[in-house]
């Protein structure tokens, strides 16, 4: 797997900091809140990712070349994008 992101390490901060809260009522409050916006920024996420798929289809890119950037089955990219990819 690739080098993990800074984005991604100041994630797993603070899910280590949550962890390390004391209170168990506390650390109840803190993981539900920040599972509710995870929910919220993977939504995001996911969309940002199907139209980054569908701008590269239309500069070109095939599903073969985008599934092995991805490390995916072409069928897989095909299941991210947002439009409907057909390959001719």
């Amino acid at each position: 797997m690739a080098q993990q992101l800074p984005e991604a390490e100041r994630l797993t901060k603070i899910a280590a900091g949550v962890g390390r809260i004391g209170d168990p009522l506390k650390r109840l409050d803190v993981s539900s809140a920040l599972l509710d916006d995870v929910a919220n920024f993977e939504a995001a996420l996911r969309s940002h990712r199907a139209v980054a798929i569908d701008e590269l289809r239309e500069q070109g890119w095939t599903l073969e070349r985008l599934a092995a950037r991805l490390g995916v089955s072409r069928q897989r990219v095909a299941q991210l994008a947002a439009a409907p990819a057909v390959d001719q």
